[in-house]
């Protein structure tokens, strides 16, 4: 399978699903995993939101690196490592209506000043089907 249909597959699986969980790490190497609505752009990476007084906010800026893991209904689940960004500006317009456009409730963060936008870059992913007689997974590195 090509990196293109690797690509589409793990898209066409993650397309159907808003909520994954989000590892960070505090500054003194302590695991800290939060529920969150996500979307997932084109080039998979992943954009989410959080508030700047939660953990997972304080523990970003100081370590970007992050795992996130996409579905664990019906045998089948993305699990995610990659670089976290804050975003400002025009980029964060754009991305911004990415997420809108999947959690349609989006808006209502905006409301508060402390709502902060991240979009997280892949670094390495795996899909992992286990429906079938003969399981299909891969690793998608960048």
């Amino acid at each position: 399978m090509s990196m293109d249909e690797q690509k589409a597959k793990i898209i066409e699986f993650v397309k159907g699903l808003d909520v994954g969980v989000i590892s960070t790490v505090t500054e003194k190497g302590q695991p800290q995993g939060a529920v969150v609505e996500f979307a997932m752009t084109d080039d998979l990476e992943i954009v989410f939101n959080t508030f700047t007084t939660y953990r997972k906010y304080a523990n970003l800026m100081a370590n970007a690196k992050v795992s996130f893991t996409i579905g664990w209904e019906h045998d089948v689940t993305v699990q995610y490592e990659g670089i976290a960004r804050e975003l400002s500006g025009d980029e964060e317009k754009k991305y911004k209506e990415i997420f809108a456009q999947k959690i349609r409730t989006a808006s209502k963060w905006d409301a508060y000043p402390e709502t902060r936008y991240f979009a997280i870059k892949p670094t390495w992913i795996r899909y992992n089907d286990l429906n079938k007689q003969t399981k299909e997974a891969f690793v998608v590195k960048f």
